[in-house]
């Protein structure tokens, strides 16, 4: 139960930073808004409450697991430039709720090679971190 929090924390903090961008939301408002629980907690808290723009949240030496779920259609190619400028170790990535093809999974893998690629569209978010 503990990773499934933890996780949940996790993925809301990114939400809330991501989502925050070009809004009347301040820095120190959007930091309020973090979960004080989770593997981001307290170590990355500061980073993503001063980050301006996507590319300032990703060098988290924590982040290991990236999921996506619902993004139709799917920008392919940006989010493979994402994780070419992605500065962590990555284990996992998931994709719930997309259609993602075997072609599209060789080439995150190949990029990555210790990436392991999950994608479903039936199973919740939840089942992959059991």
């Amino acid at each position: 139960m503990h990773n499934i929090l933890a996780f949940e924390a996790d993925r809301r903090m990114m939400n809330i930073t991501i989502n925050s961008f070009d809004t009347e939301l301040t820095k120190e408002q959007r930091a309020k808004l973090y979960p004080a629980i989770g593997r981001l907690f307290p170590a990355c808290n500061d980073a993503l409450a001063k980050a301006d723009d996507i590319d300032q949240i990703r060098q988290f030496p924590n982040l290991r697991v990236v999921e996506v779920s619902r993004a139709m259609p799917w920008p392919y190619d940006a989010f493979k430039a994402f994780l070419a400028r992605l500065n962590c170790p990555l284990e996992t990535l998931i994709f719930a709720g997309n259609t993602l093809t075997d072609e599209q999974r060789a080439e995150y893998v190949a990029q990555i090679p210790s990436v392991k690629v999950v994608a479903d569209q039936n199973l919740p978010v939840w089942y992959y971190l059991l």
